[in-house]
């Protein structure tokens, strides 16, 4: 019982008759023992009830998950940006390459045909291929 004690564990029948080899009905029926548990058992709930400081790595725990919230809600809001400026542009590059829409063109609209390449494909030929 000392022993649990003195590393602040808390102290109640169960963990004294485990620790000591002793049944309940052993502690219960020694008055001296009943008491000193019930007293040590009293000490450790309300020393539990007082406020502990916080504990500085949750702290940081919970600053570090805001920041990667934050940085997947940012992710998610560069993601679509991102997706709507290639819309724009595939947009762009078909209407500057349509016969209706750009004179240059109209001599060749028989053999241009616009390619449609992937998100994330470099550009390296600025032109429609010909076919």
């Amino acid at each position: 019982m000392a022993e649990l004690n003195k590393r602040g564990e808390p102290v109640n029948f169960r963990r004294v008759a485990r620790k000591g080899q002793v049944s309940l009905d052993f502690l219960y029926r020694n008055t001296e023992l009943r008491e000193t548990i019930t007293r040590l058992r009293s000490r450790h709930q309300s020393a539990s009830a007082v406020p502990v400081e916080p504990d500085p790595q949750s702290t940081i725990v919970r600053t570090l998950t805001r920041q990667l919230r934050d940085a997947k809600a940012e992710i998610t809001r560069l993601q679509a940006a991102l997706a709507a400026a290639h819309g724009e542009n595939l947009a762009l590059r078909r209407t500057q390459n349509h016969p209706d829409t750009n004179p240059h063109n109209s001599h060749h609209a028989h053999d241009l045909k616009l390619v449609d390449r992937p998100i994330g494909t470099p550009f390296s030929d600025r032109h429609p291929v010909l076919h």
